[in-house]
């Protein structure tokens, strides 16, 4: 398979340490710029980049971002204990940024759009996890924060399919599971700890319904059936891998993982778990990598600093 690397630069040079990145509602790709506290997007087709900052200086450090069913972008601010959200088909988005806290919610960092429209976002600082109504007249008002003593300094979370919403623990290292109940929002919570307790980092999917998640010390990627998460754990390492972050289910039907330390992209076959590498000199420490449009990856470079894309022939 025929696979091209590209790197698009801001020529205004108004980029630094790269993180988030999501496919928007409007068809472009967004992504977050906290070394230089904007929130941005660039149009596939032509590699234009716009980016917008909060004149008032409120919104800092923008961290992770996702599509909510409102139609608009939303992304947490880990630093300042803030949620923002930014409306991409309007004629000026950077007048639609606002922004919003709510009690418990404190160093949100990962933030994802459930199946029925819900946004969750972790709560590192608070051992907690917070659900929010985008359609709310105030979301901040409409914020769930939900503590329980399994949540130890939660980072990376999936909403699966089937109403369950996954998350790690970065302090204890574990997997859990929040599985919401009629009414309850908070529902039942398990975690469970993985062979060998290695440091939990991002999820994908894959197209037989397992759950990957790359991680560290040892670098490596793993995977589990939600059925039965600890008697189908499988966890591949090696000198592949040094420090995996991102990863996501590309159109070939692969797992795609960056390596900020390799700078590299690595390719898992779902089956065999092989392990293809692709090095290309426009790669610097990669963060975090989603599709796009057509058969496209993208993925944030923070040392670049640029956004990169992966064209599979």
């Amino acid at each position: 398979m025929t696979v091209l690397i590209d790197s698009f630069a801001d020529p205004a040079g108004r980029l630094a340490a790269l993180t988030g990145i999501i496919e928007g509602p409007d068809g472009w790709v967004w992504f977050t710029s906290p070394g230089t506290d904007r929130i941005g997007r660039i149009e596939p087709a032509t590699g234009a980049i716009e980016t917008f900052t909060d004149p008032s200086g409120e919104l800092r450090g923008p961290a992770n971002v996702i599509p909510g069913v409102d139609g608009r972008l939303w992304f947490t601010c880990p630093t300042t204990d803030l949620v923002g959200r930014i409306d991409p088909a309007a004629p000026d988005p950077q007048a639609t940024l606002t922004a919003f806290t709510a009690p418990g919610l404190r160093n949100p960092v990962a933030i994802k759009s459930a199946a029925d429209g819900r946004i969750w976002v972790s709560l590192r600082a608070a051992d907690a996890l917070a659900a929010i109504d985008p359609l709310a007249d105030d979301p901040g008002a409409s914020t769930l924060v939900i503590t329980h003593p399994a949540i130890d300094l939660p980072a990376a979370i999936f909403p699966a399919a089937d109403g369950r919403l996954w998350f790690t623990n970065t302090g204890n290292p574990g997997i859990g599971s929040l599985e919401p109940t009629a009414g309850d929002p908070a529902g039942t919570i398990t975690v469970f700890t993985p062979p060998g307790r290695p440091a939990l980092r991002a999820w994908a999917p894959d197209r037989a319904g397992r759950l990957w998640i790359s991680t560290r010390n040892p670098g490596g990627i793993a995977r589990f059936d939600p059925v039965d998460p600890l008697g189908s754990w499988w966890h591949v390492t090696g000198p592949d891998f040094a420090a995996p972050d991102g990863n996501a289910l590309g159109a070939d039907g692969g797992i795609w993982v960056v390596d900020s330390e390799r700078n590299a992209l690595l390719r898992i076959d779902p089956e065999s778990g092989d392990v293809e590498t692709i090095l290309d000199p426009t790669i610097g420490a990669p963060f975090d990598l989603k599709t796009g449009p057509g058969r496209t990856l993208w993925f944030t470079n923070r040392s670049t600093p640029t956004i990169g894309r992966v064209r599979l022939g």
